[in-house]
């Protein structure tokens, strides 16, 4: 993230989005976040903020939170933080490269920060085999081309999704989405490089299940590539002019981030 003091001019021209997401508690183990993926595209969303609005953003401890969307066979998954930093400026440019991974964790899909995880760059096509204590390995087999498939050998319930390395922050990939994984069963997953962006006082961070809007939030799908341009003004909102934004309404973050295959 660059992060410069001068504000690029005009309203609905830059994009608003820079965060910092926390290490999840669970460290990645060294042999699966080591063999790091083939970088895949890279995307860019620049937001800009009158300075009036960064001073009441910082002194009424608004953070920028960031989250991703994936797509998935399965409607039961929840959104997770992907970041949030209070690192923001007149200007801030938000860059990244798609490096994705897939994960499995203990416990519940559907609680608090992932604690306990098994994490490693994948790809679609693969299929990510889970045994118990969520210890993950890559079946040599191919999978659905369309997918990650991810499929379970152990006796209890536990959690599975995607990660992506954060735009900022360490270089540890950040969970953002999960979903429950049973033995027996798949769950196909595909990365969609579409992120939801929000200022919030909440004190949500990294790895945190978020089913409501923390705060007023827009979409910018990524699909295409390219830059994507945001502002953001505290007394009247976010604004832009490119048709790839749109804002999500107060019921709709998770259809928004966690869209169903076909």
């Amino acid at each position: 993230m660059d992060a410069e003091g001068t504000a690029r001019g005009g309203r609905g021209g830059a994009a608003a989005s820079a965060l910092v997401p926390a290490r999840p508690a669970g460290a990645v183990p060294a042999s699966s976040a080591a063999a790091l993926p083939a970088d895949g595209p890279s995307y860019r969303i620049s937001l800009t903020l009158p300075p009036q609005t960064v001073r009441e953003l910082a002194a009424g401890g608004f953070r920028l939170c960031l989250m991703h969307a994936v797509r998935c066979d399965t409607a039961d998954g929840v959104p997770l933080v992907w970041a949030t930093t209070s690192g923001y400026a007149p200007t801030t440019v938000l860059a990244w490269t798609a490096s994705p991974y897939g994960y499995a964790a203990t416990g519940s899909a559907q609680g608090g920060p992932i604690e306990a995880l098994d994490m490693r760059p994948v790809a679609l096509g693969q299929l990510l085999d889970v045994a118990a204590n969520a210890l993950t390995s890559l079946d040599p087999a191919p999978g659905d081309p369309r997918y990650v498939t991810v499929r379970s050998s152990a006796a209890t319930p536990m959690a599975c999704g995607t990660a992506q390395r954060p735009p900022v922050g360490s270089d540890v990939p950040a969970p953002y989405c999960s979903f429950p994984l049973h033995r027996g069963a798949f769950v196909f997953l595909a990365p969609l490089p579409r992120v939801a962006l929000a200022f919030t006082a909440l004190p949500l961070t990294a790895g945190t299940a978020v089913r409501h809007l923390p705060g007023p939030t827009v979409l910018a799908d990524l699909e295409a590539g390219g830059r994507v341009e945001l502002a953001y003004d505290i007394d009247t909102g976010w604004s832009w002019q490119d048709p790839r934004v749109t804002a999500v309404p107060l019921d709709g973050l998770r259809r928004a981030l966690v869209v169903p295959t076909g």
